[in-house]
């Protein structure tokens, strides 16, 4: 009796053990992705579909400040594809809200990637506040402030006072106001009287400007 209950019981667990189907992870699945935000701004969304939809397959809400963050897909994407990857923020300015956004198109996939994100990717550069600049000094002598005006304005909108040491790169931050893409700007470097100035100058973020010895007044 008992050896019938045996192979009535193992007749059982073998029939229960053939109707389940254990697959192997597809190689081509990509299950976690990582990015990373070099920029100063925090998004609150991240966005992914499939290059060339419109719609958006996947969306992540929460804070993507500077730094890496680790994403743990809710829908497996395939390293044979290519996708549109995007952080969105909403924020409140000058009265309304407005929207910005930072892209990458098209981007190749596989497991665990990082994927960086910088100011060059924001999809509308005109948008963009600029509050921080290199100085590259290679005028041959050392400077002690640093001064930016808008072309065509005879004041300035921005200055400090800090050693700005020959054959050296000096970092301006927390510019305030922000500069813009879209307009142009004069950079004047100061020791006392003697002074260098580049006009008609272009702002991206971090962008390093170049000052020499044809740079002097």
């Amino acid at each position: 009796m008992k050896t019938l209950k045996f192979i009535v019981l193992f007749t059982i667990v073998i029939s229960l053990l053939s109707s389940c189907k254990i697959t192997a992870p597809d190689e081509n699945e990509v299950r976690t992705i990582r990015i990373i935000n070099h920029t100063e701004i925090t998004f609150e969304r991240l966005r992914i579909r499939l290059a060339g939809e419109t719609n958006w397959g996947q969306t992540f809400n929460r804070e993507f400040g500077h730094g890496q963050h680790e994403i743990f897909l809710t829908r497996f994407l395939d390293s044979e594809q290519r996708y549109d990857i995007q952080l969105y923020r909403r924020f409140w300015d000058s009265g309304s809200y407005k929207e910005q956004t930072a892209t990458l198109y098209a981007e190749p996939v596989s497991e665990n990637i990082l994927l960086p994100f910088d100011y060059e990717n924001f999809d509308d550069q005109t948008a963009l506040e600029i509050t921080a600049l290199y100085i590259n000094n290679r005028t041959g002598t050392d400077f002690s402030a640093v001064y930016i005006g808008v072309v065509g304005s005879s004041g300035w909108v921005f200055d400090k006072i800090d050693s700005i040491i020959n054959d050296d790169f000096y970092y301006i931050t927390n510019i305030y106001p922000p500069l813009k893409a879209t307009t142009q700007y004069r950079i004047q470097l100061r020791a006392g009287n003697i002074t260098a100035t580049k006009t008609n100058l272009s702002v991206t973020q971090n962008r390093t400007i170049n000052f020499t010895e044809n740079d002097f007044d």
